[in-house]
């Protein structure tokens, strides 16, 4: 998939996509838990 030719532009630019995708992905599926520690009581990390 990665050429030598890539450009460094591009090479962050699929980093930070991939990084955003996966912290979405994270609060999504987490947000049950979430809810589950702020009927607890617990303060947000």
């Amino acid at each position: 998939m990665f050429q030598p030719k890539t450009s460094l532009l591009e090479v962050a630019a699929r980093v930070v996509i991939l990084y955003v995708f996966l912290l979405v992905l994270l609060r999504l599926s987490g947000k049950k838990e979430f809810a589950q520690l702020e009927l607890t009581g617990c303060p947000p990390a």
